[in-house]
């Protein structure tokens, strides 16, 4: 079972979906803006995430202002904000996003003046004390706001001009978004946003830049050696070529207001799906063994998708099981606000559930993440305590704090992944709290785990994550 996170305009609430139940309810009542509304019920205006066990959302107000509340207690509160922009120009929020445990809020700044676009990045590390920085400004307009991504230790966000990667020290890691010389990640066509998507697969990242109707789709892949710590230079993307990909579907005078979604399914294949106007949505996907030819599966789409102008689309998985993970994608019907969703295997056709009505925002198209929206105030949460402690070649003590509103016993499921795709399970140590039977309550518990990296790894391990899955113990 799954709870997810999402945002609901109408009352200015952050609902919970059941992915069992199939049912939507609020959690904590209407989030208490400053200003009167939220700007529009575009995607990416309100974002949520959960971090250190609490949600959080970040909106954008009618003021051209962001803020951002917790939910800790039952009770909304405004933890950061209003964050007004550097220069005059327009804001958006691109994305709310953990990264090394720490909470980041990446946002957009477009201006038509020179130099004054710029890209904005808000950190915290334990939901209270905000740092904020700024890029350098940019010439040109970024656009639309671009849905974010993370890779490797980073948070990557794409835009009119190109692309930028962000560390956690709110460090900009290129000196200027790409101009051309990446294969031409630029928007230069009429399709608007054209800021395309990300998606990792097989331990690369990729773009989907879905541009006008001459140029088509067009997905590039980063230089596999990037490293956060040392970013490759310009020329870091190239263009794959791939080939299967329609155009830009349903460009209704000259424009289509759907993102397209990039995503890798449960079956491991790359997949694009994309609304249109009414009888263009499209599904393709490709293989290990087929890239980079895309195959189209659009027949497995339900009619009902197919019939749909300009859907919002968007992705959830539950990715706290190592194996048969789940997928939940949301098709939002532009004309009615009402939300389909349906979950898929990989290879049937889609499974049609729930039919949602009012006014959700659908979260980022491309970021399946589940650990940034899976929230329930039934089961417990982990969060990291610092970074490890090697205690000799090949083993480290894992430090964390499990949080549980009964105070139950906790078992937990400690992994470790080199691409962040696949999980494993680590080795334990001598020595640590072990994994069954752990003590918790609702301001958290400190444990330790020992890790025997030596047998699970060989050698340096670049860009490995780290993750603790908490269960109730018991049968």
């Amino acid at each position: 079972m799954a709870k997810f996170l999402a945002y609901e305009r109408n009352n200015q609430e952050v609902v919970v979906f059941d992915t069992v139940q199939e049912t939507l309810t609020n959690l904590g009542g209407a989030v208490p803006l400053s200003s009167t509304t939220a700007v529009s019920d575009t995607r990416m205006r309100n974002v949520v995430s959960v971090f250190r066990g609490d949600p959080f959302v970040a909106m954008l107000t009618n003021t051209n202002q962001v803020e951002v509340f917790q939910l800790s207690g039952g009770t909304w509160s405004l933890v950061h904000g209003p964050i007004s922009p550097v220069s005059g120009g327009v804001m958006g929020i691109a994305g709310l996003h953990v990264v090394n445990d720490t909470l980041m809020l990446v946002m957009l700044e477009s201006s038509g003046a020179p130099v004054s676009t710029r890209y904005l990045v808000s950190l915290t590390t334990d939901g209270a004390a905000w740092s904020d920085f700024a890029s350098p400004g940019i010439t040109g307009v970024i656009g639309a706001a671009a849905p974010a991504f993370v890779w490797r230790q980073a948070v990557f966000v794409g835009g009119d001009l190109g692309i930028w990667a962000i560390d956690t020290g709110g460090n900009f890691l290129t000196g200027a978004p790409d101009t051309g010389d990446d294969g031409g990640i630029v928007k230069s066509g009429p399709v608007t946003p054209s800021n395309g998507c990300f998606a990792s697969w097989n331990d690369d990242l990729y773009y989907l830049l879905q541009d006008d109707q001459s140029s088509g789709a067009q997905l590039y892949k980063l230089d596999p050696t990037w490293d956060v710590s040392a970013p490759t230079p310009i020329p870091a993307w190239t263009n794959q070529n791939a080939t299967g990909i329609p155009d830009a579907p349903g460009a209704l005078g000259g424009t289509s207001r759907s993102y397209p979604l990039l995503f890798k399914n449960v079956k491991d294949e790359l997949c694009i799906l994309h609304g249109g106007a009414s009888g263009e949505t499209y599904l393709v996907k490709t293989s290990g063994s087929t890239f980079p030819a895309f195959t189209d599966e659009t027949a497995l789409l339900p009619e009902l998708y197919k019939d749909l102008t300009q859907p919002q689309i968007a992705l959830y998985e539950d990715d706290r099981r190592r194996t048969n993970p789940r997928q939940f994608i949301w098709f939002r019907d532009e004309s009615t606000l009402s939300v389909h969703i349906s979950e898929w295997d990989g290879e049937s056709p889609f499974v049609v559930g729930a039919t949602i009505s009012g006014s959700l925002i659908l979260f980022s198209p491309n970021e399946p993440r589940g650990d940034y929206r899976t929230f329930t105030d039934l089961q417990p949460a982990v969060f990291w305590n610092g970074a490890p402690v090697e205690n000799f070649p090949g083993q480290y003590t894992l430090s964390y704090t499990v949080r549980d509103s009964s105070s139950r016993l906790i078992t937990i499921s400690p992994e470790y992944s080199t691409d962040g795709d696949e999980w494993s399970p680590m080795t334990e140590g001598d020595g640590g709290d072990g994994v069954s039977d752990l003590a918790s309550s609702p301001a958290g518990v400190s444990h330790t785990f020992i890790w025997d990296a030596f047998i699970d790894l060989s050698g340096t391990v670049p860009n490995m994550q780290m993750r603790i899955v908490p269960r109730i113990s018991g049968v």
